[in-house]
């Protein structure tokens, strides 16, 4: 809940963690070259460049320690241990902040700006806290791993929990930000249309959101308006930020290959400073990394999806939006994205054994049959 890591937890845990699982790690990663080539061989050398490039050891390990999270695919394999439940309650912990904290302000009992749990967050880099006529809900209550709000909503609406659906939505509403609200609409939209498996539901509620729609929708527009100005700002610095990735790259064509380095900084015209990185996740990658490098991580990150299409329609759903939504904030390539992707590959290697136990026993049939 806390992706900044002001307190230094995650690391120190992370530590333990390898330490204490070292002589299993070591044994499943020799025997899984794919993930030990994509988490650790390939973050190694980049660190290496890195190092070289930026002439600094220590600022690249804090961008690509995080790839140690995929070691967790192992242990939680081993000790069947159910992550996605830790992350639901704790996610439902952070919506509950957001929500209490909104109604504790509207109701006048404890404004925004003096509850004591906001004003640290917010001062130790962790959440970004206001309230505008401007926003959608008034209240701009984000927190950085609130983006995790869209899996505890897409698996409340799967298993037809509708009131706690609604909690984690208002959460995305008082979170306040256009990507978390569309991302949010969208889980909810695509739930119906793609995971639902009741034709007669499916189309009651196309025709329940159609109608809401048209419900809403001079209130809608003229909101999306309002919010598409005060946040015209922003999407300037977006844009700029793009144009002086692209201007760095083609500054020295030795950046297409190798990157600028993990650590290394540039002048952007839309921060108008200079920056070692930004919300454009996936430019930063190819920045970083180099077209390389960049394109092989970016597939890693991509292939999930072509597994759980098939598998888990609710999961894809969520994997979807938590990746799109990674276009518009920066923390796909931290440690609470990475964390993330690699629980995503927990239910991708589930799948692939699931499959394996499904050939073999055909296979064993077949061999039964044949004898006979």
């Amino acid at each position: 809940m806390t992706p900044r890591d002001y307190l230094g937890i995650k690391k120190l845990s992370l530590f333990i963690f390898l330490l204490y699982n070292l002589g299993l790690l070591i044994d499943s990663y020799r025997k899984n070259r794919f993930l030990f080539s994509e988490t650790i061989l390939i973050p190694a050398v980049l660190y290496l460049i890195s190092v070289i490039l930026v002439e600094k050891i220590y600022e690249p390990l804090t961008y690509l320690y995080s790839y140690l999270y995929f070691g967790l695919i192992f242990v939680l394999l081993k000790y069947h241990i159910d992550i996605w439940g830790i992350i639901r309650r704790t996610v439902n912990i952070m919506a509950g902040i957001i929500v209490i904290s909104a109604l504790l302000d509207f109701f006048s009992f404890i404004p925004i700006e003096e509850n004591l749990l906001l004003v640290w967050l917010k001062e130790h880099g962790e959440a970004q806290i206001s309230a505008s006529h401007a926003a959608i809900a008034y209240y701009v209550l984000f927190f950085k791993a609130s983006p995790l709000l869209l899996y505890n909503l897409v698996y409340y609406l799967k298993n037809r929990r509708y009131m706690m659906s609604i909690f984690v939505f208002s959460a995305l509403l008082f979170s306040g930000t256009r990507a978390n609200i569309g991302m949010g609409i969208f889980m909810i939209v695509g739930n119906f249309l793609f995971v639902e498996r009741r034709r007669v539901w499916r189309l009651f509620s196309l025709f329940l959101m159609i109608a809401m729609l048209i419900s809403v929708s001079e209130y809608a527009v003229n909101k999306i308006n309002v919010i598409n100005t005060a946040k015209s700002d922003g999407d300037s610095v977006r844009i700029e930020t793009v144009k002086s990735i692209k201007d760095v790259m083609k500054s020295s064509p030795d950046y297409f290959i190798t990157g600028m380095g993990y650590g290394s900084v540039y002048y952007s015209t839309g921060r108008e400073g200079f920056v070692d990185s930004s919300e454009m996740s996936y430019f930063e990658l190819y920045r970083q990394a180099g077209l390389f490098f960049g394109t092989i991580i970016l597939l890693f990150t991509l292939y999930p999806l072509a597994v759980l299409r098939r598998s888990d329609r609710a999961l894809f759903l969520f994997y979807m939006g938590y990746l799109t939504e990674g276009f518009f904030e920066p923390f796909i390539y931290t440690s609470t994205g990475l964390f993330v992707v690699s629980c995503i590959y927990l239910e991708v290697y589930k799948q692939k054994r699931r499959e394996q136990k499904v050939i073999k026993r055909c296979i064993e049939k077949q061999d039964i049959l044949s004898f006979l």
